[in-house]
């Protein structure tokens, strides 16, 4: 089975062909009445009725949708009807991406929350298949320019991977979040009692 995470804004792309697809059954509808009353009376009438609307229904669903396009594009309008789904991620892309040109992110669970956070921005990010793999790279490159950082999970899943942090001769430092978020970012230091 594919595990997909079902979130609405991967229903905005749709909206535009479904409001298509109405339109199109509207106009559809609205023929097939003409073709049954008598085109020329029902427009004569639905004319006179619908004149004035013609004129203020676009002022009105323009007023009406104002307040929050402002919301939008002022960012206060989260996309989204669970804005937290992402663990987090969007909290600790933004700390990242005020870090320095060298950073590096160590990161197991969350690659495609990267892409899209960071996207041209000065922090590396360097996915590791598995711990062994992780503690392999920090014995090589921990001691390289730029600071290090590692994301785990909630929960004990992460377990493994201190493990191997604490293996290669580094620990994890928590770094605090201006928000909180469900996973933790941690900076990864050498040991001062560890060999080089």
């Amino acid at each position: 089975l594919l595990a997909i995470p079902v979130w609405d804004r991967y229903w905005l792309p749709l909206l535009p062909l479904l409001a298509v697809l109405l339109g199109r059954a509207g106009v559809r509808v609205q023929k097939e009445i003409l073709a049954r009353k008598g085109a020329k009376t029902l427009r004569r009438n639905l004319f006179c009725v619908f004149a004035p609307l013609r004129e203020t229904l676009p002022l009105f669903l323009l007023l009406l949708m104002l307040p929050t396009a402002v919301q939008s594009q002022n960012g206060r309008f989260p996309i989204g009807g669970y804005p937290e789904a992402d663990d987090g991620a969007a909290v600790v892309g933004q700390y990242l991406a005020a870090q320095p040109y060298g950073t590096v992110l160590y990161d197991h669970w969350y690659s495609w929350q990267w892409r899209y956070h960071l996207f041209d921005r000065r922090v590396y990010v360097s996915w590791f298949l598995h711990p062994a793999a992780l503690a392999a790279d920090l014995q090589v490159f921990g001691d390289g320019d730029g600071a290090r950082f590692l994301v785990l999970p909630p929960g004990d899943s992460g377990q493994p991977v201190r493990r191997a942090v604490e293996s290669a001769g580094f620990w994890l430092r928590p770094v605090p979040l201006p928000a909180p978020t469900r996973m933790t970012l941690y900076e990864v230091e050498r040991r001062s009692d560890a060999k080089r």
